[in-house]
């Protein structure tokens, strides 16, 4: 199950498949579709991996973004990537900020999503033939 987020300027849906192989993105500037996505995508990465503090948390992560932000660039005329450092650390800033409220106000989804990223972790690791880290 999804969960969504709605911040000022800012959108963000984020689950996790099953699968570790699987993920997927659909990011949007300015309400311009950047398939190729950006740094608005990598600030929800980067908040990700901050709060629940792995970078396992990427592993199947699937996110959905849109964000209004002032002189942005864009890689091509067709704009299919964003890029603006100062972009990324806002919304590093305020999901990661909108994330962790969330979590600490409902603890069971943080157990699950906690469960799901370490299980996705032995999974590899099986797969691989090592033991799972403590």
């Amino acid at each position: 199950e999804a969960l969504f987020f709605n911040m000022k300027n800012l959108m963000v849906a984020v689950n996790w498949s099953e699968d570790v192989n699987r993920s997927t993105q659909r990011s949007y500037c300015n309400s311009i579709y950047n398939p190729l996505g950006g740094d608005h995508e990598r600030g929800v990465y980067d908040a990700l991996t901050e709060v629940l503090k792995t970078d396992d948390a990427l592993l199947g992560v699937n996110i959905a973004v849109s964000v209004m932000y002032p002189e942005v660039e864009f890689d091509t005329q067709a704009k299919l990537k964003a890029t603006s450092k100062d972009m990324r650390k806002y919304v590093k800033d305020t999901f990661s900020s909108e994330f962790k409220q969330f979590l600490k106000k409902n603890p069971p989804i943080q157990d699950a999503i906690i469960k799901l990223v370490q299980k996705k972790r032995q999974d590899i690791n099986k797969r691989n033939n090592k033991s799972a880290p403590i």
